[in-house]
């Protein structure tokens, strides 16, 4: 891996800037238009930190268009990355691995040549795009020192720095990085690097450096793939940034100007003082039988589950949609077939959703599309941890409070709800942390007063015309 540092971009210096985390580039000119889809680099597909990346924009409904750059790609110049000189076909660049290294059969070099790197370059300068590196070898190209260490990141965790809780506002304490990870430990080394999670010894693994021509990169220095633990906690702030928090799919077909966009989020009673989980290896599910909650994919997830740890029960509490009788018919079959028994129960209709999340060790949800799910707000109020798929404003929801897969990927929501099951301080942990978010941020009183204060701004306005 320490050849990589031969892989030198190109890049075409121009004035110096400070240090910029504005939420939209300043001194711009203002007739630029700039797609709201974010570009994914990868040397071969196949980089860790490629599919992590997939599977957060594919979660968090962003779209993006992801180029391999095999032999004969299509090249990356002005015309791939522009329109024309007023806008630009991407609002974000994600590169998998720095330099984008691939191995040509004697050696690594990058997929890409000096001119690509010289374009892309260009690209983020005039348009105010901002990159994110997903795993870089430390050297000067990216602010920092040479690594002091490298190998994998057993007891690992990282500190959130002030910057950091910035970027990563939903986030508390430290941020623990997953053990089968590899990462190197590497220092700072220019000032126009700002350090957002720090490891030990005064290393980086996460931070912001702002190259002499003004363009900013977010690096990480810690490899990781979909499933780990410090992936999916700081995916979702790391595409806030990368973006600057522009919308994402949902808010294509209104074309809505994002200044003409308030959002008041759903909010839940204020959260009473956190009971201990049973450990006693309990699932738990609240909604509907209905297609939409995807409930055929939670008896397989049950099922994979139960095959590795006999002992975990499901519950599932909810009446069956009308007019989805065949649906609720279905699933009673496809549960007999996989003979699940009483390891998986429906307990039908239940008027104390707070207490049967209480009574269990954590909350599953398998939807295949939601808006802002109740269900989960009401597992966070009881500090319960939550595997869900990433549909709709769940992402936004379970951020650092839980887990979170593609829509109908089985094997993933089982390997996250055995990795709760197994290590219940890491699932008392997120749920903490949920019970704190809610407080925080999806409190009734909270959703409110944003309405009280929407109403009245209207009403300002209505009085002075």
């Amino acid at each position: 891996m320490k050849g990589l540092t031969a892989l030198k971009h190109t890049v075409r210096s121009g004035r110096s800037a400070a240090q910029d985390t504005s939420p939209a580039p300043q001194g711009r000119d203002e007739r630029r238009r700039i797609d709201l889809c974010v570009l994914l680099l990868s040397a071969d597909g196949q980089e860790p930190a490629f599919r992590a990346w997939e599977a957060a924009l594919d979660r968090e409904g962003v779209p993006y268009q992801a180029i391999v750059a095999r032999r004969g790609h299509p090249p990356i110049d002005a015309r791939t990355l522009t329109v024309d000189a007023m806008r630009a076909r991407y609002q974000a660049v994600i590169v998998a691995a720095g330099g984008l290294p691939a191995f040509d059969g004697a050696r690594y070099v990058s997929a890409l040549t000096a001119d690509e790197w010289a374009a892309l370059a260009d690209f983020e300068r005039d348009f105010g795009i901002r990159r994110i590196t997903g795993f870089a070898y430390p050297s000067a190209l990216y602010g920092l020192s040479a690594p002091t260490s490298a190998g994998a990141t057993d007891e690992l965790a990282g500190r959130l720095t002030a910057a950091g809780r910035a970027v990563f506002g939903e986030l508390r304490g430290d941020v623990p990085v997953d053990p089968n990870a590899y990462g190197y430990l590497a220092k700072p080394a220019d000032p126009d690097f700002t350090t957002l999670v720090a490891g030990p010894q005064n290393s980086a693994l996460v931070g912001i450096y702002t190259h002499p021509d003004g363009r900013q990169e977010m690096v990480c220095t810690v490899d990781g793939n979909p499933a780990m633990i410090h992936v999916q906690l700081l995916r979702h702030g790391m595409l806030r940034w990368v973006t600057r928090g522009a919308p994402g799919r949902w808010m294509f077909p209104t074309r809505v100007p994002p200044s003409k966009i308030h959002v008041i989020r759903n909010g839940v009673e204020e959260p009473p003082e956190p009971t201990p989980a049973p450990r006693t290896a309990s699932v738990v599910a609240v909604g509907r039988i209905d297609p939409l909650k995807d409930v055929h994919t939670m008896l397989r997830v049950a099922a994979e589950v139960i095959s590795r740890m006999p002992e975990a029960t499901f519950r599932y509490y909810g009446p069956v949609t009308q007019g989805q009788e065949a649906y609720g018919r279905s699933c009673d079959e496809l549960h007999a077939r996989l003979g699940l028994g009483d390891r998986f129960r429906f307990m039908g209709p239940t008027h104390d959703p707070n207490g049967v999340i209480r009574d269990a060790d954590m909350v599953l949800m398998t939807s295949i599309s939601e808006g802002l799910p109740m269900a989960l707000l009401e597992a966070m109020s009881q500090a319960r941890p939550v595997v869900s798929t990433g549909v709709g404003g769940v992402p936004e929801v379970v951020c650092g409070c839980g887990m979170v897969a593609a829509p109908g990927d089985t094997h993933a929501l089982a390997l996250a709800v055995l990795t709760l099951l197994r290590n219940p301080e890491l699932a008392t942990e997120l749920g903490r942390r949920g019970h704190g978010r809610v407080q925080r941020v999806f409190a009734r009183s909270a959703s409110l007063t944003g309405y009280r204060d929407l109403f009245e701004r209207f009403t300002a306005t209505a009085e002075a015309a």
